[in-house]
């Protein structure tokens, strides 16, 4: 009786391990499956961000399709990283309709309608695409409306919201360095959540990041986070080693929300402003901050090529690398401030011309 019982439970134990090894094996099967739609969904939309110009540049990032103010049937609008979409830089944009064929990729010049260093988002332009349907704009996490600064509480509970996807199964995407052909995505779930200032801003601003151990690789940068149906809930942003395994962080949904939000009411209130007190636009063309040039031979290149006297140079490069940036010269015409800028860009300057709305110009 004894050895009767013994080999019934051998029997039970194994006919055990065989069920659930075959429902492991169905599990994983349909998680892998799950993997390449998610793939096959969000590729296409994915781009790589290339910034060009001075110091032939050779880095590279990422950024994807969404929908902002209803752009027009030719264009399309790309979220991406602030550091991607770097000040001074001319960006190109390269999509690959085709994750398979690479020489299918189409390139194109890229504006940047708005950037944030202190939450590390930039959002990009890209006009005259000629097939714009081919790439499908991804939906954020966190609702359809953002908030502002003074919903605090919505915002609060949008971030329990993300605070509540720990162990959420989601993937990266992006183009990486070293030799990847097109873009590549990884698989992990959500470990954390964080709060704190993004790598090299001097903005005080706390930002609320998503922490992931899906792994992340140079390139990668300003591509999507998504979950498993392709909804974004970050944009990546950087890897802190610290953390180790689980140091790769992306800028949340709630962060990209609220920027966006405040960029559509600034162009919506310039645009109101501009028809209802014939507002007028003017271009400034900015310097911005870089550890290469030193300060003497920016100001030298002031007073040479933008023809301002040794103090004026000497005062905009003090301002430049004490806060960043400063306005070198404002023009009525763009193709005036366009000229002075590629000027500078071939002395090695970090400088862009930006839009300015004001009603007493």
């Amino acid at each position: 009786l004894f050895l009767r019982i013994i080999i019934l439970l051998q029997l039970w134990c194994g006919a055990f391990f065989l069920i659930r090894s075959r429902s492991q094996r169905r599990n994983s099967h349909l998680y892998d499956s799950s993997a390449r739609d998610v793939a096959r969904l969000i590729r296409p939309s994915v781009a790589m961000v290339v910034p060009v110009g001075v110091r032939n540049v050779t880095t590279r990032g990422s950024g994807f399709v969404i929908n902002f103010n209803n752009e027009t049937d030719d264009a399309v609008h790309l979220l991406t990283a602030a550091h991607v979409a770097a000040p001074g830089h001319r960006l190109e944009v390269v999509f690959f309709p085709n994750a398979t064929d690479v020489e299918s990729n189409s390139t194109h010049v890229a504006t940047v309608v708005g950037r944030d260093i202190g939450s590390d988002l930039a959002l990009l332009k890209v006009s005259n695409i000629q097939q714009p349907k081919d790439y499908p704009p991804l939906f954020l996490m966190g609702g359809s409306s953002p908030v502002d600064d003074i919903a605090t509480e919505k915002q609060n509970e949008r971030a329990a919201v993300v605070e509540d996807l720990v162990g959420t199964p989601c993937f990266a995407i992006g183009f990486p360095s070293g030799g990847v052909i097109g873009s590549a995505m990884t698989r992990g779930i959500v470990c954390a959540h964080a709060l704190g200032k993004v790598f090299a801003s001097n903005d005080t601003k706390k930002t609320r990041f998503v922490v992931t151990d899906a792994a992340m690789a140079g390139g990668m940068s300003g591509g999507p986070l998504v979950n498993e149906n392709g909804s974004v809930m970050g944009v990546n942003a950087l890897v802190n080693m610290e953390l180790r395994a689980l140091g790769n962080y992306a800028v949340s949904s709630v962060e990209c929300q609220t920027f966006l939000f405040k960029l559509s009411q600034r162009i919506k209130k310039s645009q109101t402003n501009n028809d209802i007190n014939d507002t007028k636009t003017a271009y400034r063309v900015m310097l911005f901050n870089d550890r290469f040039n030193k300060r003497q031979h920016v100001s030298d290149i002031l007073n040479r090529v933008a023809k301002l006297n040794r103090t004026q140079a000497d005062a905009i490069m003090m301002e430049a690398h004490q806060l960043g940036r400063s306005t070198i010269l404002m023009f009525d015409s763009k193709d005036d401030a366009k000229k002075l800028c590629n000027e500078l860009q071939k002395t090695d300057l970090l400088v862009e011309v930006q839009e300015v709305y004001d009603s007493t110009i």
